[in-house]
């Protein structure tokens, strides 16, 4: 059986996501947190400045006016771990006038720390505070021969420059952006050898103290228990004919999927439940190809960035005949298409003037 991988120019590399023109530069620093988990915002880049008046608001990614969150006078009373309920928020304030919370969905955005000095503005320091979500599914433990997605959406999406998911290894892994600031690569028919910590490397848009983030997932496979793909959508069978040696497409199911197989059942088989010969296996985010025979190949979407859907084709000798099952899965479907291939040789007698169809 041969086994090799495909080379393409798009292979490894780092995704720009669009940003926002007018909003690009419009902050001083950016912090990059997980939903849930607690965040400090400092309102100095060095020792706590002097400032009569501290005030902190801040601008959701949707939204073009500031909301007051918390003020303090320090010339009246000393910062300590000071206490606000905003909108029914809890917000902390530390000696060092830097913001405390714990960060939800919809905290994404700009945030103010505007010191005063005798109702003079001292500075003012715009932090924007980036949101991120890791998703893996299904979760672990996974079970054999699935589809793993990992995913990170970063909230609001002009936070980020750039970004793509790393195998345990380090190696770059093919990464989309199926929306705006979000990540996502796949593992299909993951087995043992995909154990590990996944790295998803982010880079950050405009100014930053951190200007790269990197967060993991970990991927756990069960390898006692096989993924189950019990209603698997098949299309109507199809009769094709050919002549030996001429291509024949042998179509796939519509669907634009992770991973396509090619299976084949040699005619006029006897036994009650033959065995089928794999004959064709593509990993579309891997860009691996394994195949057991010369005469075939692949059509169709030959990376995650191409479009369209699968086929193969296919220079049958007489005894290719057949029938042909293609597989594409999709997540967690499975979806398929059966073709019935006919091949026909013809042979020229030189002592005739017919041609004989054998």
């Amino acid at each position: 059986m041969r086994t090799y991988s495909l080379c393409f120019v798009l292979i490894c590399k780092c995704l720009i996501l669009t940003s926002a023109p007018d909003r690009a530069n419009n902050w001083t620093d950016v912090v990059m947190v997980q939903e849930g988990r607690p965040v400090t915002l400092p309102c100095s880049d060095g020792p706590a400045m002097v400032a009569e008046q501290v005030t902190w608001m801040m601008m959701r990614a949707e939204e073009k006016h500031w909301t007051p969150l918390l003020s303090v006078n320090t010339s009246r009373r000393p910062v300590d771990k000071l206490l606000s309920n905003t909108h029914g928020r809890a917000f902390e304030i530390f000696e060092d006038v830097s913001l405390q919370f714990i960060a939800t969905a919809t905290d994404g955005g700009r945030y103010s720390c505007l010191m005063q000095q005798r109702g003079r503005k001292l500075k003012e320091k715009i932090i924007l505070l980036a949101l991120l979500k890791l998703t893996l599914a299904p979760a672990p433990p996974i079970p054999l021969g699935s589809t793993v997605r990992l995913t990170a959406q970063i909230s609001p999406y002009y936070a980020v420059a750039g970004g793509m998911w790393l195998s345990p290894a380090g190696v770059p892994l093919l990464t989309a952006v199926p929306a705006q600031g979000t990540l996502l690569t796949k593992l299909p028919r993951v087995s043992r050898e995909d154990n590990g910590l996944y790295i998803c490397s982010i880079h950050i848009q405009g100014q930053s103290s951190k200007p790269e983030h990197k967060h993991t997932l970990n991927v756990t496979v069960n390898a006692w228990e096989a993924a189950q793909f019990p209603n698997i959508k098949y299309d109507s069978t199809e009769s094709r004919a050919s002549l030996s040696h001429l291509p024949v497409t042998l179509p796939c199911p519509p669907i634009y999927g992770d991973y396509v197989q090619l299976y084949r059942w040699k005619p006029n088989q006897r036994t009650p439940n033959p065995e089928p010969e794999l004959v064709f296996q593509f990993d579309r985010w891997r860009n691996h190809i394994k195949q057991s025979r010369a005469n075939i190949q692949l059509l169709g979407p030959s990376s995650v960035e191409a479009g369209g859907n699968f086929s193969f084709l296919l220079r049958p000798k007489l005894e290719d005949a057949g029938r042909y099952q293609c597989e594409v899965f999709l997540d967690s479907a499975v979806f398929g298409q059966s073709t019935t291939l006919t091949v026909l040789h013809v042979s020229n007698k030189t002592s005739s003037s017919t041609l004989d169809l054998t």
